[in-house]
């Protein structure tokens, strides 16, 4: 069986904490580790750490050993495409390989708003690339002989 622990660094979590739940984890078996890719818990958790998914990871693939880690879905609005490109990289590579990068529009739009952001329907536009990419990836996955290349973008 393949199961793996999720962790929300915007509930007040430390990194010794994490790092020690997912020391802990990949020691009872557990194969893979997520954390949620969220800059607030809500408007009035002023009073909360809430440390950076990307910052959490990378430490985590120097901390750790084995367990796969990765953002339960990072949020593409955060950050300008090709920067999280380049920080993914970066964790893949400290970690061994072991980062699993998952992309997305991310749920929690109330940060958004009041991070002065428009309406969910605005970030649907910046990740066409990306599923254009794993489109043309299935079609090559079926057809290895097919010509054209993933788009780079950085």
């Amino acid at each position: 069986m393949d199961l793996g622990v999720q962790i929300e660094p915007q509930f007040g979590f430390s990194y010794e904490a994490i790092r020690d739940i997912a020391v802990a984890a990949n020691t009872a078996a557990f194969t893979r580790l997520w954390v949620s890719d969220h800059l607030f818990l809500n408007q009035d958790a002023v009073t909360k750490d809430c440390l950076d998914a990307w910052t959490v990871l990378a430490g985590l693939a120097r901390d750790t050993e084995g367990i796969r880690i990765g953002p339960m879905v990072s949020c593409q609005s955060y950050r300008n495409p090709a920067l999280l490109a380049k920080i993914a990289a970066g964790v893949d590579q400290m970690s061994g390989g072991r980062l699993e990068f998952g992309v997305g529009e991310a749920g929690l739009h109330r940060g958004d708003a009041l991070h002065g952001r428009r309406t969910r329907i605005r970030h649907v536009e910046p990740l066409r690339p990306f599923r254009r990419d794993a489109h043309d990836a299935r079609l090559r996955a079926a057809d290895p002989d097919r010509e054209r290349p993933l788009r780079r973008l950085w």
